[in-house]
């Protein structure tokens, strides 16, 4: 189908795809300790991505990987004969007489449970995103030479595509190719912007998450168990007034011993910081189906989504303990552990005191053991939210925004690496923020002219001694705020952590935390004689109770054929194996 014309000469110009055809060569790595990407990146550190994600799929489809885990295929079998397999995708309409073709029991896992003889996945991957068609025979497809995220099996059909939809979600999706938290990830990004039909993407992230978790090196230290470290974040995608929201997790591994990680075949697009492999977009899952107005949510749509994100946090660290599937096979020991805190923008768990726990082992045959985790937030974001904090308590809500305009979650900041005890100690937390304050750009200036213009509210200039007290009164109030935020923070990480047993990194909070017993006293008397009380946002977010169920967020209710309601979002997660 040919449309008017449109001028392809600057970025949105037809490029082979030679990926099927062609031996495609390695980009060129970012030294250790440096990042491999800028928020802000380049057309040639895009290019870099793009020829990553290539060498990627190379990789993925040469490997032939087993996408049931260590499922056998006995188990897969019985499991065929129990429940035959939907054609349609996990939050597709049901069936024509009105009920899921499984029972409520029967939903965990559906679509795990049918890897092995569902249709390969490569065949959606390389299907035209206009007409789900592939190329004809010898011919390559056509990518969008700007997001790298959407491919073509014709002029035609590209054509047809930018004047009907991509023109507007091109610049989004460029975004999210090169950002930190998809980075490089073609299909994730597809499938966010609706592009990709889900059983398709979570086959193969299925696959992918295994095979990553086979590279991580062993610790002799730990009983020759693998040790990750999981990171979680929120991946929200505005449209004018309506948005939807993910949950993204991200997977590092560092050296273990004297084993170092070496170069990742599952995911070429890893970044390396020094030592540390990071796997941004490690697992991705839907937190809201619907795009939901903003009017029609009476909270914020992430304290709606909070259960389902710690649910799906939980189930990956089920995963990782327990194996890559749980449906077949004994378990005998576990192949990897977690790092015992999850941290990144995991301020609502943190605050709202949700834990992970995890039951390991059959007795008697292995001990029944516990694996505990904590969220606690990435150490800039509670250096961000107490500036913010301090803000909007002394300069109202212009003060708040110019300081958020001002101070971006920058990739670089969220891999600063802060010692649980260092976070227990005030002084460590004054000196992070005055740190934070003098090394980002214009942020001084901004605080000075916010004291001026706060104090011109109170006294004129003309009278210096009354206009200097007013001024150096403004600071001092921005620095107690700050401060007490920090307090507030230490305060409820204490009590949060009271009864943690990092299990198999120590026997207490404060092992675990590298303090004596009697300096976590000293603390907890500290921080009693304050009588600190959480600020009103943060008791905010303790207090909600949101509904079980919301249409706006959870989509519309469906029912198993054994007649129980469930919302197609819960269909989704269940079946894909997400929760």
């Amino acid at each position: 189908m040919s449309k008017k014309g449109v001028d392809y000469s600057k970025w949105d110009k037809l490029v082979d795809d030679k990926s099927d055809e062609e031996e495609v060569t390695a980009p060129r790595r970012a030294p250790l300790g440096q990042l491999p990407f800028s928020l802000n990146a380049s057309d040639t550190q895009a290019a870099d991505v793009r020829a990553i994600m290539r060498a990627a799929e190379q990789a993925l489809n040469a490997m032939n990987l087993d996408y049931t885990g260590s499922t056998s295929s006995s188990t897969r079998d019985s499991s065929a004969a129990r429940v035959k397999p939907s054609t349609s995708s996990s939050s597709g309409p049901p069936p024509a007489d009105g009920r899921l073709p499984f029972t409520k029991a029967e939903m965990h896992n559906y679509k795990v449970r049918f890897d092995a003889s569902a249709p390969d996945p490569s065949l959606e991957l390389h299907k035209c995103v206009v007409c789900r068609k592939s190329p004809a025979a010898g011919a390559r497809f056509l990518l969008c030479q700007r997001c790298h995220a959407m491919r073509y099996c014709s002029i035609d059909c590209q054509r047809e595509d930018w004047d009907t939809r991509h023109r507007g979600e091109c610049g989004d999706a460029k975004s999210l190719f090169e950002g930190h938290q998809l980075r490089g990830n073609e299909h994730a990004v597809r499938y966010v912007k609706g592009r990709l039909d889900p059983d398709a993407f979570y086959r193969l992230q299925r696959a992918k998450n295994a095979a990553i978790q086979r590279e991580v090196p062993r610790s002799p230290a730990l009983n020759n168990t693998r040790l990750v470290n999981l990171s979680a974040y929120f991946l929200t995608l505005p449209n004018a007034a309506q948005y939807k929201e993910w949950c993204g997790i991200q997977l590092s591994r560092g050296p273990n011993g004297d084993d170092v990680p070496g170069p990742s075949i599952a995911d070429p697009a890893v970044m390396a910081i020094g030592p540390t492999h990071f796997h941004t977009a490690y697992r991705i899952a839907p937190l809201s189906l619907v795009e939901a107005a903003r009017s029609d949510l009476p909270l914020p749509l992430h304290l709606h989504t909070r259960g389902r994100g710690v649910a799906v946090v939980k189930r990956l660290v089920e995963d990782i303990v327990h194996g890559h599937s749980r449906d077949g096979g004994f378990l005998k020991a576990f192949p990897a552990v977690p790092w015992p805190i999850i941290e990144g923008h995991v301020d609502i768990f943190f605050w709202r005191g949700d834990k992970i726990q995890v039951q390991i082992g059959e007795a008697p045959f292995v001990p029944e053991l516990t694996i505990e985790c904590l969220f606690i937030p990435s150490h800039n974001l509670v250096v961000r939210s107490a500036l913010l904090h301090a803000a909007c308590a002394v300069f109202g809500q212009a003060g708040y925004d110019e300081i958020d305009r001002l101070l971006p979650l920058s990739a670089s900041k969220a891999y600063k690496i802060v010692s649980l005890k260092a976070q227990l100690t005030r002084g460590e937390w004054q000196r992070d923020i005055i740190y934070e304050i003098m090394s980002t750009e214009g942020l001084p200036a901004a605080l000075i002219k916010l004291y001026h213009d706060r104090a011109k509210e109170v006294c004129r200039p003309q009278h210096p001694s009354t206009w200097a007290s007013r001024l150096g009164l403004c600071s001092v109030s921005f620095a107690w705020k700050h401060k007490k935020f920090t307090d507030v923070f230490r305060w409820h990480l204490v009590n949060y952590a009271k009864d943690f047993r990092p299990f198999p990194f120590g026997k207490s909070f404060a092992e675990f935390a590298d303090v004596t017993d009697g300096e976590l006293r000293r603390i907890e008397t500290e921080l009693e004689a304050m009588n600190l009380q959480y600020p009103p946002q943060i008791q905010a977010i303790r207090s909600c109770q949101p509904a079980d169920y919301y249409e706006h967020i959870d989509g519309p209710l469906l029912t198993t054929s054994d007649g129980h309601r469930v919302s197609e979002l819960d269909v989704l997660l269940s079946t894909q194996g997400l929760v």
